[in-house]
């Protein structure tokens, strides 16, 4: 694995842990990475749920991390 790999993946692993969901407010790490991996629920979510933590009743979250947030950003000579 090169340098420019490593880094790359050490972004995105930033980039799933820094950013949240907007339904259920946790780290995009504890979701699906996209709409074609199987249904499941946030791994927070099912916890909360596991241990009887769950906020005000909301439904366990089934949201699948947004292809923005996986793509990796673009670079700087591609901005406008």
């Amino acid at each position: 694995m090169n340098d420019t790999t490593r880094r790359g993946e050490r972004a995105l692993r930033q980039r799933l842990r820094t950013t949240s969901c907007s339904d259920c407010e946790h780290p995009w790490e504890e979701h699906a990475g996209s709409a074609d991996d199987a249904p499941t629920t946030c791994s927070e979510c099912r916890y909360e749920a596991d241990h009887d933590q769950v906020v005000d009743g909301r439904p366990l979250c089934r949201d699948t991390v947004p292809a923005a947030v996986i793509a990796p950003p673009p670079l700087r000579g591609d901005q406008p």
